[in-house]
């Protein structure tokens, strides 16, 4: 004959209440460089986690620029031997169409 096996589990669902929160600034430094900042908030009831990014931008002429950025990353519940916060510095060249 045909057997059937069934079985009969469970799972659970952990519902996670998280919020986002950021702001974006930017300011003209006269007429061919601009500073900016922008920093992101996501939290909830288990971790939570910042993103920094400032950068100075100077124009080159219509078509090119060159941005200098420092970005930070933090995260509140990284494993064990890993670092918390993440940095990184760029310099680039960028073009406009």
């Amino acid at each position: 004959g045909e057997v059937n096996n069934f079985g009969v589990g469970s799972s659970e669902t952990q519902e996670l209440a998280v919020g986002k929160a950021g702001f974006d600034f930017r300011y003209k430094v006269g007429d061919h460089s601009q500073f900016t900042q922008s920093v992101v908030f996501r939290g909830g009831s288990e971790n939570h986690s910042i993103d920094s990014s400032t950068g100075f931008k100077v124009d080159i002429d219509d078509h090119f620029a060159v941005k200098l950025t420092h970005d930070i990353a933090y995260v509140s519940d990284e494993p064990e031997g890993a670092e918390d916060t993440d940095t990184t510095t760029m310099v680039s060249l960028e073009y406009s169409f």
